[in-house]
């Protein structure tokens, strides 16, 4: 997915905003002149991912650091403006392997997860938004990234939140993202998510936007890689005995046709 210059400003600019209100709060000393120095360095470069690759552990690591700390102090960050803004980060840069990775090893799965569960889902909009958005983009083809994603419950967090506003056509686009790309070439994922009830959720959103190419695109890539039920036993019979009594009935239906 090729970024605009103009969300390439958002996130640099949303980053450093971060570390300003941190520093603020007077919770941590970051280094917010390397920070800017950064952000400079990104803005003017033709290739908004290359100026992060440059300093991976310090751009995907603190913007993960600065998440994990609006989630874990509601009293100083109330609102959910600054997660908002910080899980849009990280689906940005999510959209690179490079930092992709990076945000993963840094703790951004288990932050997504939790953003969803606590601040999202019914109750804030944005949240729910760019947090299934973060997670579509933490998933895309990062093993690693999908195994932590399930671990910490993401899969069923973006159900919840698509279940909950079935008419929000960001969350359900994004969220049908997210449902493919932790399923794609991860079986049991794709297993946890027939379980969770994937499949109702994704029919669900076909249904609700029939005219748009994106959630259509997206729900049936999705529901094409939820695995059907397995026939059980107790299922083989049931099938046999109802296939025996309907030939025991076409039986009585011709004797007494004849007589």
């Amino acid at each position: 997915m090729a970024l605009e210059r103009e969300e390439a400003e958002g996130s640099i600019k949303g980053l450093g905003m971060i570390v300003k209100l941190k520093a603020k709060a007077k919770t941590a000393g970051l280094n917010v002149k390397s920070i800017r120095a950064h952000k400079r360095s990104a803005l003017g470069s033709d290739d908004f991912h290359a100026a992060i690759r440059g300093n991976t552990t310090t751009s995907c690591g603190e913007l993960v650091a600065h998440v994990q700390e609006v989630l874990r102090f509601p009293d100083i960050y109330p609102g959910n403006g600054l997660l908002s803004l910080g899980l849009y980060g990280i689906f940005l840069l999510g959209s690179d392997d490079v930092n992709r990775e990076a945000l993963g090893r840094a703790g951004a799965c288990k932050c997504v997860a939790e953003a969803l569960r606590t601040r999202g889902i019914d109750k804030s909009a944005k949240v729910a938004a760019h947090g299934c958005a973060a997670a579509a983009n933490l998933a895309f083809r990062n093993p690693y990234n999908q195994t932590q994603l399930a671990f910490w419950g993401a899969p069923a967090r973006v159900l919840d939140t698509m279940r909950a506003r079935p008419k929000d056509h960001t969350v359900t686009a994004h969220g049908c993202t997210a449902l493919r790309n932790l399923a794609m070439g991860h079986q049991e994922n794709a297993a946890a998510l027939r379980g969770l009830g994937a499949k109702q959720v994704l029919m669900a959103a076909t249904w609700n936007f029939t005219g748009d190419f994106q959630v259509q695109h997206w729900a049936k890539a999705a529901l094409a890689l939820v695995p059907k039920p397995e026939a059980t036993l107790l299922g083989l019979i049931a099938s046999e005995l109802k296939s025996e009594l309907q030939e025991s009935e076409e039986e009585e239906e011709g004797t007494s046709t004849k007589e």
